[in-house]
């Protein structure tokens, strides 16, 4: 027999002295909800200022795994959120005017509920803000240009945590493995950006379309291009936390502009679009115009740079690189052609498995017009390929993400195609990829090295492409200084320690000089350990421009 009474919800029930059958189904029902009610459990924590340390107000916090639950702090920046059942949650935190500590930064947490209460505490970061003008050569101000603020270096963007932008036509993007921030002038010229994580940032402005052409000095034509702050030879700006930076501003100046000329050949009477975009750097963002019945074409102000050339009439496409250097460039012929699928194989000695991934056709040019193909397969197909100038670029082989093996060559028929751009046309040969397992080896030590990364680059130029990205290997010393890189491709290297390393764009086309004057030169050589004596080295890589 059992008196009492049990708590079942927010009531208590008397319970018979005496029980039957249905009565002890019923005790056990209230039983197993009693145990429910009384597994919750209470989650409390603080949310600080990165800054001054003290706690901060009206922050929210969101639990969400079993349920979603929501709480505010108080004015000493602490809260308490009782009654939460237990179980895997995920924490958020959020507060106007702060941010993540940094670009890559998420603001959530992972815990687990139950046993004991649970206590989170987080620190925000005091957002930073950047404020200014553009105005023109007479300190004018600037209507309608669109200024953005793009983060220096590589991260991924699908982690950041920014406050809206303000400003006049204002939107946020996040680009890939990029992060940009644009707002276009009010009529007064001036522009803010707001909720700004620390970091290190690219200020630029381009002109706004319509904007009148300069007028020609002696007898030369001029034109705007994209200006950066304070200017293009060193346009990073780093942002500290809470930083309020104001008087950015930002000068459009005029430079030289020149002619591109030409004639595109298709279809008798055909319109053909033509645009030219910048390969990069301070210019403007694209150009476009049409040929004329006859064929010809001409862009009228053009300044200085490499640009990408390309046509199109319906299905019809032609592609030229352009590179502008004081004059006017002259004779460029273009003929349109329908697209061809290039054939190939990928050979993997010892591997029973297909080696997955895809293989990307890069046009020597650039752009983001790349044919692939991702079957997966050792025989494989790109389809909608144009006769062009192409880097090959093997990519992302799962079979191959532990490094055990190395891209030994790429060919196109009897032609070396590994390291150097090859013109692919309808009647090209096909391609063969080879990779190989095992490579050598690299071990050593690093005096002092602490959190310093240690790079092994490719001497030859060309292959520290993008395209080649898996030959550049990194590594991380232990406790004592050591390091060890396997399944090197044979060949010559550049072997550093770097204490400030940020991954960059481009980062390693072009290596500092002061670089490789330090770096060990390694020759790695198949089933062989080479040892280096590295010492940390304090210089960047540097922004390509």
């Amino acid at each position: 027999m059992v008196r009492g009474r049990e708590f079942a919800g927010n009531r208590f029930l008397t319970v018979p002295a005496r029980l039957g059958p249905g009565n002890r189904t019923l005790i056990a029902a209230l039983v197993a909800m009693q145990c429910a009610v009384s597994a919750t459990r209470t989650v409390e924590g603080a949310v600080l200022d990165s800054v001054t340390g003290a706690g901060v107000p009206n922050a929210s916090i969101t639990l969400e795994g079993r349920a979603v639950y929501r709480a505010t702090t108080e004015a000493n920046g602490v809260f308490k959120i009782e009654g939460v059942a237990e179980g895997e949650y995920r924490a958020t935190f959020a507060a106007a005017g702060y941010v993540a500590p940094d670009l890559k930064t998420r603001l959530t947490q992972a815990f687990r509920v139950g046993g004991v209460p649970s206590r989170l505490s987080v620190t925000l970061v005091p957002a930073g803000t950047v404020a200014g003008r553009v105005i023109d050569p007479d300190n004018k101000p600037v209507i309608g240009s669109e200024v953005t603020l793009e983060a220096y270096g590589g991260f991924n963007a699908s982690s950041v945590t920014t406050e809206p932008v303000g400003g006049v036509g204002a939107r946020l993007e996040l680009l890939g493995s990029s992060f940009s921030q644009s707002v276009k002038t009010g009529p007064d010229g001036t522009f803010r950006f707001s909720g700004i994580s620390p970091g290190s940032y690219r200020l630029s402005a381009d002109p706004p379309a319509g904007l009148k052409p300069p007028a020609p000095r002696a007898g030369q034509a001029l034109g705007w291009v994209r200006a950066f702050f304070p200017d293009s030879s060193s346009p990073e700006i780093d942002i500290a936390a809470g930083l309020q930076l104001a008087g950015q501003d930002i000068q459009l100046r005029p430079v030289p502009v020149y002619q591109i000329r030409g004639v595109v050949a298709g279809p008798r009477g055909a319109r053909v679009q033509l645009r030219i975009v910048p390969d990069h750097g301070p210019r403007v963002r694209e150009i476009a115009t049409f040929s004329k019945a006859d064929g010809t074409f001409i862009f009228p102000a053009v300044p200085d740079g490499g640009w990408r050339l390309s046509a199109t009439a319906k299905e019809l496409k032609a592609f030229k690189w352009v590179h502008v250097t004081g004059r006017d460039t002259d004779r460029i012929a273009l003929r349109l052609g329908t697209p061809f699928a290039v054939h190939g194989t990928i050979e993997v000695p010892g591997s029973p498995e297909s080696p997955g991934g895809c293989i990307v056709l890069a046009p020597e040019e650039g752009g983001n017009d790349a044919p692939q193909s991702c079957s997966g397969t050792r025989e494989f197909t790109i389809a909608n390929v144009f006769r062009r100038v192409y880097w090959i670029q093997p990519l992302a082989f799962p079979t191959f993400k532990n490094n055990d093996y190395y891209l030994a060559s790429i060919a196109l028929g009897e032609r070396d195609a590994m390291g150097q751009a090859v013109e692919l046309k309808p009647d090209s040969p096909p391609l063969h990829i080879v990779y190989k397992e095992g490579g050598g080896t690299l071990k050593g030590n690093v005096a002092d090295c602490g959190r310093a990364t240690v790079l092994v680059v490719p001497q030859e130029a060309a292959l520290r492409r993008n395209i080649f990205y898996r030959l550049i290997r990194k590594a991380s010393c232990n406790q004592t200084g050591g390091f060890q890189i396997l399944n090197l491709r044979p060949g010559g290297y550049y072997a550093f320690a770097l204490d400030r390393y940020r991954a960059q764009p481009n980062e390693f086309e072009e290596l500092d000089p002061a670089i490789t004057a330090k770096a060990a030169i390694v020759d790695i050589r198949d089933a062989e350990t080479q040892t280096v004596e590295l010492r940390v080295l304090t210089v960047g890589l540097g922004p390509k421009k």
